[in-house]
C-alpha cells in the first residue's frame, strides 16, 4: 500500500482528478477546485496534444463544428455568455478527447478516469461518515441528504463509485484480501449514502449500469448475468430491514408511491426542450442556452436544461445531436459485443450506460463548467481509441489488480 500512495502522488493524472473531484466538497474546502479547474483545463489541451494524430475532421470535429454554428446562426441572450462558453467547451474537448490523439494522452485520460473515481470513493464515503456523525446537517426539503454538494450530485458521484467499487469486486480474484474488505465496507457505505441523496435518477441509472457491467465481465453470457443480478436482487430483500430508513427521502419524493418511481417533475422541462428542438431542428436554438430562463437564470447566466439529451438536441439540433447519438452508439455497441471479460471494458461500459441513462434526467452533456461532462467526455474518449484500435487495451493498467492482463 506505501508503494501505490507514493507512486500515485508522483503521477500528474492524479492531481488532475483531484481539482475536479475537490469541486464537491467546495463547502469544506473551499473553491480551490473551482478557481484551478480552467487553468488545469489550459494546461491538459496544450501539454497533451502534442505530436497528435489530427482527428478534427471525425465525428468529435463535426459535433464541435455543430456547436460552433448553434452560436453563429442563432440570436442567444447575452447573460449566457454563448462564446466564451463556447470556448471553454472547446478546450474541453481538445484536453480530454481524441480529437488530436496520442498515446501519451489516451493513457493519461485513463489515469484520470481511474483516479476520478478513486477520489470519488472518498468523497461518497465521506458524505456518509459526515451523515453517520452528524458533523453535517443539510437537507434539500423531503428530509433529503444533500451532503457536502446537493442531491443530485451527490447520487451522481456515489453512483460512479459504486460502479468502480463494484467492477474492482468483480475480478476479486486478482485483488489482495485486505483490500477485498476494504472495498466491501466502503461499497456499503457508498450505497447508503446513495440511498441518503434520494436521487431517483441515479438509483434507476445504477441499476442497469450495474447489469451491463456484470453483462461484459461474464462475456455476454445472458445466464450468468441473470443469476448474478438474481442473487444481488434477493440479497437487497432480505437485508431490507437494515436500510429502510435510508429511503425516507425517497417515499418523500414519491409522495408514498412504491409501485414505481414518479418521474412528473421532469416533464415539464421535457416538453419545453421538445418545443424548443422543433422550433429549430437543423442548427438548435443555440448553444448554452434556453428559451425558457427562469428569474434565477437571468440574474446568474446558469443555464439547466434539466436533460442532457433533450438540451443536446434542442441547443444543438440535429447536426449536433445526430453526431454525438452515433458516437456514443458505436461506442456501447463495441463494449457489448467485447467477449474477453476485460476489467477496462468493463468498467468503461458501466461507466457509459450510467451516463446515457443518467443524461436522460440530467442536464450536462453542453455544460463545459461541469464534473460530470468531464467524466463523460473522458469515458466516450477512451472507449473510442480502443474501438477504433488505435491503442491496446493492455496499455490501460487497472489500479489494485495483482494482473494487467485481467
Amino acid at each position: 500500500m506505501k508503494k501505490f500512495i507514493v507512486s500515485l502522488l508522483k503521477d500528474p493524472p492524479f492531481y488532475y482528478a483531484l481539482i475536479i473531484a475537490s469541486m464537491f466538497v467546495a463547502s469544506l474546502i473551499g473553491n480551490i477546485g473551482i478557481l484551478l479547474y480552467y487553468p488545469m483545463l489550459f494546461f491538459l489541451c496544450f501539454f497533451y496534444n502534442g505530436r497528435t494524430k489530427n482527428n478534427i475532421g471525425s465525428v468529435w470535429g463535426i459535433f464541435l463544428t455543430a456547436c460552433v454554428f448553434s452560436v453563429l446562426f442563432n440570436t442567444i441572450l447575452p447573460v449566457f455568455k454563448a462564446p466564451y462558453r463556447l470556448a471553454g467547451y472547446s478546450i474541453l474537448i481538445f484536453a480530454v478527447t481524441p480529437i488530436l490523439f496520442n498515446v501519451k494522452k489516451a493513457v493519461m485520460c485513463f489515469k484520470l478516469l481511474q483516479y476520478t473515481c478513486l477520489l470519488l470513493v472518498a468523497v461518497g464515503f465521506l458524505n456518509y461518515y459526515m451523515y453517520r456523525t452528524g458533523a453535517l446537517e443539510i437537507s434539500e426539503g423531503n428530509r433529503v441528504f444533500a451532503g457536502t454538494i446537493g442531491t443530485n450530485f451527490l447520487g451522481m458521484l456515489c453512483s460512479m463509485a459504486i460502479l468502480y467499487l463494484g467492477s474492482l469486486l468483480l475480478y476479486q480474484k486478482a485483488l489482495d484480501k485486505i483490500l477485498i474488505y476494504l472495498f466491501y465496507i466502503l461499497l456499503i457505505g457508498l450505497l447508503l449514502c446513495l440511498l441518503l441523496s434520494s436521487s431517483r435518477n441515479s438509483i434507476v441509472s445504477i441499476i442497469i449500469s450495474t447489469l451491463v457491467m456484470v453483462y461484459i465481465k461474464f462475456q455476454g453470457k445472458i445466464g450468468s448475468t441473470l443469476a448474478v443480478f438474481a442473487i444481488l436482487a434477493i440479497l437487497a430483500v432480505l437485508t431490507f430491514p437494515l436500510w429502510e430508513e435510508y429511503i425516507v427521502g425517497i417515499l418523500d419524493k414519491q409522495g408514498g408511491n412504491t409501485d414505481s418511481f414518479d418521474m412528473h417533475s421532469r416533464e415539464a422541462y421535457w416538453a419545453t426542450r421538445w418545443k424548443e428542438f422543433i422550433s429549430s431542428p437543423i442548427f438548435g436554438i443555440g448553444f448554452a442556452s434556453v428559451s425558457n430562463p427562469t428569474p434565477f437564470s437571468l440574474m446568474t447566466g446558469i443555464v439547466e436544461t434539466t436533460t442532457g439529451w433533450g438540451g443536446l438536441f434542442s441547443q444543438l439540433g440535429l447536426i449536433g445531436g445526430i453526431p454525438f447519438c452515433v458516437l456514443t452508439i458505436q461506442n456501447m455497441k463495441y463494449l457489448l459485443t467485447c467477449k474477453d471479460g476485460r476489467f477496462v471494458h468493463c468498467l468503461l461500459g458501466a461507466l457509459l450506460s450510467f451516463f446515457c441513462i443518467n443524461s436522460i434526467g440530467e442536464g450536462y452533456i453542453t455544460t463545459v463548467g461541469c464534473q460530470f461532462t468531464v467524466y463523460f467526455f473522458l469515458t466516450q474518449g477512451v472507449v473510442y481509441v480502443l474501438r477504433k484500435k488505435w491503442i491496446s487495451v493492455d496499455s490501460f493498467v487497472p489500479l489494485f489488480l495483482k494482473s494487467t492482463k485481467i
